[in-house]
């Protein structure tokens, strides 16, 4: 087997991103009830969302909150309210979380819309 190569018209280093939010959008929908808090049913909003995602990732780094909070420049009592979706970041503190997962902002919005439509309802009673 040859080397392995991009395909024509696309970097090595965004189809190596790509192929990193191929296998970790897989995880989300294989291992939804791990990766996606909105398959159990339970209401929540962007925020909260975007703190499940923040928090799927660093534990895929098998991070401590410590350890992405100084990757990312910002204090662990706040990641935590983040990951909690008590607090909302700002464009700058989202560009610096996304740094230190190695993803950009795009794609980390990209993981919170795909764990938000994957949004199943409990069936009416």
């Amino acid at each position: 087997m040859g080397p392995v190569v991009s395909p024509p018209g696309i970097s090595w280093t965004s189809w190596v991103a790509f192929q990193e939010f191929r296998i970790y959008a897989e995880d989300i929908f294989t291992h939804p009830r791990d990766s996606c808090p909105f398959l159990l049913g339970i209401d929540l909003d962007a925020d909260e969302a975007f703190g499940k995602t923040v928090r799927s990732l660093r534990k895929r780094k098998l991070w401590s909150q410590e350890q992405l909070a100084f990757e990312a420049g910002v204090d662990r009592n706040y990641l935590s309210l983040i990951e909690l979706g008590r607090n909302s970041p700002s464009i700058k503190i989202i560009f610096r979380l996304g740094i230190a997962l190695d993803t950009n902002p795009s794609e980390l919005f990209q993981l919170v819309e795909a764990c938000m439509a994957r949004d199943i309802k409990p069936p009416a009673s």
